[in-house]
C-alpha cells in the first residue's frame, strides 16, 4: 500500500503565522489582496479567548475592509498559513538577498 500527500490543509485558527491574502465579498466573491497592498500585516491581539475561532476575528479594523474590485464592504481572511508556508521558501531568498521587487529572481534560483 502507497499513501501520497495530495491536498494540504493550510487553515489555521491562530494569531502567528502568515495571513492568507484573501478578501470574502458578497458581490465579488473571493477576491485577492492587490499587489500594492501586500505584505498584509497582523494587527496586535490582546485578547486570546481560546474559544476556537481565530483572534483576528475579534479585530474589526483587520476584518472590515472594502472590496478592492467593487469597493463594497468585504471581510478579511483571518486564518493564517502555518509556519512551515513561511519556511519552505525562504531558502530562495538567500540566491537574490537583495532583490527590493520580488522575493526571489527565479533565474538567479535556477
Amino acid at each position: 500500500m502507497q499513501f501520497r500527500l495530495k491536498d494540504w490543509g493550510i487553515s489555521r485558527q491562530r494569531y502567528w503565522g502568515t495571513p492568507i491574502p484573501m478578501i470574502y465579498c458578497d458581490a465579488c466573491g473571493i477576491v485577492p489582496v492587490p499587489y500594492e497592498q501586500l505584505p498584509v500585516e497582523l494587527p496586535k491581539v490582546a485578547n486570546f479567548t481560546g474559544r476556537g475561532d481565530s483572534p483576528l476575528a475579534q479585530v474589526p479594523e483587520f476584518v472590515n475592509v472594502a472590496c478592492p474590485t467593487c469597493g463594497k464592504p468585504a471581510r478579511r481572511e483571518t486564518d493564517t498559513m502555518d509556519t512551515f508556508v513561511d519556511s519552505s521558501w525562504y531558502f530562495y531568498r538567500f540566491c537574490d538577498p537583495k532583490n527590493d521587487t520580488l522575493p526571489f529572481d527565479p533565474d538567479k534560483v535556477k
